[in-house]
């Protein structure tokens, strides 16, 4: 008896084993741009903090040099109203209204807004919830502050607004 060898030649993939693959491939970059995208948030808040910080500068420097805070109001008392936005001629960093005395400006070089493309906000009556840091929540504080990623102006509980605050009441 006279066995035969059948030889079994494999030149390729099966569809199967390329299926396979290209799964994987697929949740290992979902996997990555998850992760990117969470740094880019991260990357945006933190830009966003170092922003007010530069933004309260520029109102020290105002305040020195003319006495006023933006939108004309005496540093005290802490709490006033109305709010104004900080790339306005009325706040006073970028340029004048005329009616701040010894203003040498302008206190920033660019207009300024925050990651998402919204202008800061200079306000004299921000209610802090929870998203004030070193502030107990329901406390009135001038402050300047970002609408946050999603650009809503939300002042309660939970809300993405990102807050530096200069004084509380």
């Amino acid at each position: 008896m006279m066995e035969t060898q059948i030889s079994r030649s494999h030149h390729g993939f099966t569809l199967i084993e390329l299926l396979v693959v290209v799964a994987i491939i697929g949740l290992l970059s979902s996997i990555v741009f998850a992760s990117l995208n969470n740094a880019r948030h991260k990357a945006r808040i933190a830009r966003a903090q170092a922003d007010l910080a530069a933004l309260r500068d520029a109102v020290a420097l105002l305040e020195a040099d003319t006495g006023l805070h933006p939108n004309h109001l005496s540093p005290t008392p802490c709490v006033l109203d109305p709010e104004v936005f900080l790339d306005s001629c009325a706040a006073g960093l970028l340029c004048t209204d005329g009616s701040f005395p010894n203003w040498n400006g302008p206190y920033l070089s660019r207009p300024p807004v925050d990651p998402w493309s919204n202008p800061y906000r200079f306000d004299p009556d921000y209610r802090c919830t929870d998203q004030c840091e070193g502030v107990a929540p329901d406390t009135w504080v001038r402050a300047i502050h970002s609408l946050g990623p999603n650009g809503v102006a939300e002042y309660g509980p939970g809300s993405d607004n990102i807050v530096l605050v200069l004084c509380a009441s």
